[in-house]
């Protein structure tokens, strides 16, 4: 039986020997989902068109994630490396996470000066995030 985990903030913990559920990078999805949402609102992009732009975004990304843990037999690359590890309840708490960014931004009315000061946040917040993803 593996070593399954609802909640894990260590760094790249998730794999599929130990899955987890939610982990650090969840917080990337969610602002994924949220941010998205704000920005193409900002736009006035149609708002159902906006949900199924990110909706195939992400899903694209979480079968890349799936394709290189389960299915790529290649010599070891980049995706491998980074994408190489994730297990399938990463992929499902990933998807759960970025759809609750989703809602709640679907659900919220910021003005247009708040989504800019939100999208500034998020390009100064990503790459510490993102950091542990690129340390060897």
């Amino acid at each position: 039986m593996t070593n399954y985990k609802i909640l894990s903030l260590n760094i790249n913990e998730d794999s599929k020997k130990t899955p987890v559920l939610f982990d650090h990078y969840s917080i990337s999805h969610f602002l994924f989902g949220y941010v998205g949402i704000l920005t193409l609102n900002y736009f006035k992009i149609n708002q159902v068109y906006s949900v199924l732009l990110l909706f195939i975004i992400h899903t694209v990304y979480e079968i890349k994630d799936y394709y290189y843990s389960y299915i790529y037999k290649g010599k070891p690359n980049f995706f491998t490396k980074k994408s190489g590890g994730n297990s399938i309840s990463n992929c499902i708490g990933d998807s759960i996470v970025f759809i609750l960014g989703v809602i709640l931004a679907i659900n919220t009315n910021y003005s247009r000066n708040t989504v800019i000061i939100i999208n500034i946040l998020h390009i100064l917040l990503t790459p510490i995030i993102m950091y542990p993803a690129f340390i060897d």
